[in-house]
């Protein structure tokens, strides 16, 4: 990249970081998007039902798709350009790998076979509902990149899946100073808590990526400090390696329940396979050669222990994909967020060079 194109990419990002795009609330920043891929040589820019952004770049038959996302997590902040990072809500979850996406068709002069389409997606920090809608839609593509943080040098291979799972317990209410009189509705939660932490099988593994794991998100209970409550509500959050038994987890559940409140209630909010991609697989390999060709670093393959819109796609599909982008996943969310310049240049010109290095390897 010249000097005039690491200006318009720190520019292009400054500006992203200084919309505020909440989840539910990216319509600014996606009329900005639609704008900018507009005067800078897209083609079929759209805004679709939901709100997710498109463009495209090149006419080839076989297309590479990289798909970032617009929202970020509440609590924005100042923006603040500190010379070699640049720090806001979003820098790098995920603003930053979204611009790196965006600038990388623009500063290519490498030919190829390929057409690149750039998807910017709504809901990813909340439901989903951006990258749900583009895969109901049929996503046409024989590649795709996701864009997160992973640093330029490494690559994000696999996701562990997720299953939210909401528990009720209703029971008679009693005064608190009789509690030999039975069980409250918290009581029975706590016990079911206790019970299905079996599941967790993360502290005794020492590879995360391929453990359970269980986390309770949510616990709401009780009316009066001296009634004992009659109702109790919990939600719980567990994390599955790919392969896991799904439908043995979820009867598990609902067994558990079951047998501590016949009356209990168990819905299942949303669930997710884990996904691995294989490190030989085509796009690997291709982004591999990019990341040395571009910065001389031998690339790493990383496995996440979080879920990410990965899962959706790779799940019963045929397309080839991964998760790559700028910045250092440990600072999303937090009130220190920021990017280092030096390794979102570095990722805009891997993704540039990809297509080439992707035909290279097919």
């Amino acid at each position: 990249m010249n000097s005039e194109q690491k200006d318009e990419a720190k520019r292009l990002l400054l500006n992203m970081l200084s919309i505020q795009s909440y989840s539910g609330r990216e319509g600014e920043l996606a009329s900005y998007i639609r704008d900018w891929m507009e005067s800078h040589g897209y083609s079929n820019v759209a805004i679709d039902e939901v709100g997710n952004v498109s463009g495209e770049f090149g006419t080839g038959k076989e297309c590479i798709i990289l798909i970032g996302h617009m929202d970020t997590v509440p609590s924005f902040f100042p923006v603040k350009d500190e010379g070699k990072k640049l720090f806001g809500r979003g820098a790098c979850d995920a603003k930053g790998p979204l611009a790196a996406m965006l600038m990388a068709p623009y500063v290519s002069d490498n030919p190829s076979n390929f057409r690149i389409k750039v998807l910017a997606c709504v809901g990813e920090e909340s439901d989903g509902r951006g990258i749900k809608h583009a895969i109901a839609k049929g996503i046409k593509a024989q590649y795709a990149i996701f864009g997160e943080p992973s640093g330029h040098s490494s690559i994000v291979i696999g996701y562990r899946g997720r299953i939210q799972a909401s528990v009720e317990f209703l029971t008679n209410s009693f005064h608190a100073s009789s509690p030999w009189m039975g069980k409250s509705a918290l009581d029975e939660a706590i016990e079911f808590i206790q019970r299905v932490r079996q599941l967790d099988t993360s502290n005794s593994n020492n590879e995360k990526f391929n453990s359970s794991s269980l986390c309770v998100t949510r616990l709401q209970s009780g009316d009066a400090s001296n009634v004992a409550p009659s109702k109790a509500s919990l939600t719980i959050d567990i994390r599955i390696p790919p392969g896991a038994d799904t439908k043995k987890i979820i009867n598990f559940l609902e067994e558990t329940a079951r047998t501590i409140n016949e009356e209990s209630r168990v819905s299942i909010d949303d669930m997710i396979y884990g996904v691995e991609v294989n490190q030989n697989a085509e796009l690997v390999r291709a982004l591999r050669r990019a990341i040395y060709k571009s910065s001389g670093s031998v690339a790493k393959c990383i496995r996440k222990t979080g879920s990410g819109d990965m899962n959706h796609l790779l799940y019963g599909t045929s397309i080839q994909a991964v998760t790559y982008g700028p910045g250092d996943s440990r600072l999303s969310h937090t009130k220190n967020e920021c990017i280092d310049l030096l390794d979102y240049y570095y990722s805009i010109e891997i993704l540039s060079i990809l297509p080439d290095e992707l035909s290279k390897v097919i």
